[in-house]
């Protein structure tokens, strides 16, 4: 049977399980426009208008690095285009069941995007040493700014929104829809996002407590995992809060900013120590939790000397000398005369032996 939905039944679908999406990624342009060269060049060929001739040169012909950010950002719209499908320009229409794998997918990438462009800052100073072996006579100082300001240029970022109308005219052509619909739609994306939030203060506040209660005890010994397993908590909080909620957002920066440090700086240093327990412990507050007590380290002190047992062979009861007495005189019996040994009957446990319980046996099994 052929269920055929009408179109009012169409948008309602897509509304309530859909959400939009757009990405924007911000980049350097090393090419420029050399002026004094253009004028130049157009004077030679007798042209009096400047926009019809100009001359263009790559400031950072040696810069190999923003050829492989180009091919990355082609990467990140290829993702973003295989999960969404186009609703206007910039804008993609985005399943909501797949929001939290293209969130995780793209945030994998962006983090390769920070690598290469961290890799641009560190060897901006090469890029212009080759530059000007390159351009020879045509480089100018002037073209190249500082080093921050070209950083700055290279940004990125995924938003994500409900759509605003909805009667919105790239869905008109499905039908209209009433707007109370729309508004459940749109509070059932939220509840669900909003259910997030105890998550993550809960994923936040687990190596904060552990790094507090260790820190604060000054004898206690930590591997360098106690300061990364908190990075690691803020950078995935971070990237999982999708509402933007301030508390979590201030919890990761004040993470970022204080507890990002080397791990041996706190073995070396006493004060350094109480400084980062200090943090640490507003931090968790921030968050509502409660500060943990110090670590509780066993003092190390004398080990008594081993006791070594000796085996021991336990006396006969009077039962096992009846029983040898017994077998001892039935030996001087003539086999004729000894009578044929009875059949021995199982012996019956009874559910009212202390010592047994079929029913705690059974509860103990899990049947």
């Amino acid at each position: 049977m052929t269920i055929n939905l009408t179109q009012d039944e169409i948008a309602d679908k897509i509304r309530s399980s859909a959400l939009l999406v757009s990405l924007q990624l911000g980049s350097y342009n090393p090419v420029k426009t050399d002026r004094s060269e253009s004028r130049k060049v157009s004077s030679s060929h007798g042209i009096n208008n400047p926009k019809l001739m100009r001359v263009q040169k790559h400031t950072l012909p040696t810069a190999g690095v923003l050829d492989q950010i180009d091919k990355l950002d082609t990467k990140i719209r290829s993702v973003v285009d295989r999960y969404t499908a186009p609703f206007a320009r910039g804008i993609g229409l985005l399943p909501a069941t797949k929001f939290f794998d293209l969130k995780k997918e793209i945030n994998m990438l962006f983090d390769d995007r920070d690598t290469l462009v961290r890799q641009l800052g560190d060897e901006y100073a090469l890029y212009l040493e080759g530059a000007k072996q390159e351009l020879n006579g045509a480089f100018k100082p002037e073209d190249y700014p500082p080093v921050q300001s070209v950083l700055s240029k290279f940004t990125h970022k995924l938003d994500s929104f409900q759509i605003a109308n909805p009667r919105d005219s790239k869905l008109s052509i499905l039908g209209g829809i009433a707007d109370a619909i729309q508004q459940a739609a749109s509070d059932t994306l939220k509840d669900k996002f909003e259910a997030i939030t105890p998550f993550l203060h809960e994923l936040l506040l687990d190596p904060l407590l552990s790094m507090s209660s260790t820190l604060q005890n000054p004898d206690a010994i930590y591997r360098d995992t106690l300061f990364t397993n908190v990075e690691q908590a803020a950078n995935r909080a971070n990237d999982l809060n999708m509402l933007e909620d301030d508390v979590i957002l201030q919890a990761c920066k004040e993470i970022h900013d204080k507890l990002c440090i080397d791990a041996s700086s706190c073995r070396e240093d006493k004060q350094m120590r109480s400084m980062v327990v200090n943090d640490c412990n507003q931090i968790i507050e921030s968050l509502g939790g409660t500060i943990p007590v110090p670590k509780v380290v066993a003092k190390k002190g004398k080990q008594s000397a081993p006791v070594t047992l000796q085996p021991c062979t336990p006396e006969p009861d009077d039962s096992d000398l009846d029983d040898q007495i017994l077998n001892e005189l039935a030996q001087d019996v003539d086999p004729d005369l000894q009578p044929e040994p009875k059949p021995v009957e199982p012996e019956k446990v009874s559910s009212a032996d202390p010592e047994f319980n079929p029913d705690a046996l059974l509860a103990k099994l899990g049947w």
